[in-house]
C-alpha cells in the first residue's frame, strides 16, 4: 500500500471511529484496538511514517472533540499493528488523578520503547498498558 492509500484509509477511519466505539467499555476498546485496518497492506511503512497519517486524518475531529489522544491512540495503534509494528498504547494520569480529584487522562504510543505519539505530559503516572499478545 502506498502512502497515499494509506493516508485515504485513515482519513475514512477516523471519520467513521466515534461511531465505532460508540458504548463500548474500556475493555471494547481494547478488543477493538486490536483489530488491524481491513483491506490495508502497510507492511513496510516506517511507524513514523504512520503516525505522521494518523494525526493528519484526525486533525478535524468529528466528535470525540475531546478525546483526540484516545482517537489518535486507537487509530495508530491499529494502523501500526497493520504495517507489523508492535506497538504498546499506554494510559495515564497526572497527580490530581492519582488522588482522587478530577485530573488529566491521557494515552500515548510507544513503539520499540519509544513514545511516536502523544507524548505524555511531565508527573503522568502510567496506569495501564495494552500491547498486542505474542499470538497476533
Amino acid at each position: 500500500m502506498t502512502g497515499a492509500a494509506l493516508r485515504r484509509r485513515l482519513w475514512w477511519e477516523a471519520r467513521l471511529l466515534p461511531l465505532r466505539i460508540l458504548g463500548r467499555d474500556f475493555a471494547g476498546l481494547l478488543r477493538f484496538a486490536d483489530r488491524p485496518l481491513r483491506n490495508v497492506d502497510a507492511r513496510g511503512l516506517s511507524a513514523t511514517d504512520i503516525v505522521a497519517a494518523v494525526v493528519v486524518a484526525t486533525r478535524r475531529p468529528w466528535m470525540m472533540r475531546n478525546r483526540r489522544c484516545l482517537r489518535q491512540g486507537l487509530l495508530a495503534f491499529r494502523a501500526l499493528h497493520s504495517a507489523g509494528h508492535r506497538p504498546a498504547l499506554h494510559f495515564g494520569v497526572d497527580a490530581a488523578g492519582l488522588k482522587g480529584r478530577e485530573g488529566l487522562v491521557h494515552c500515548w504510543i510507544l513503539v520499540k520503547g519509544e513514545v511516536v505519539l502523544n507524548p505524555p505530559e511531565p508527573g503522568m503516572t502510567t496506569v495501564f498498558i495494552h500491547s498486542l499478545s505474542d499470538a497476533d
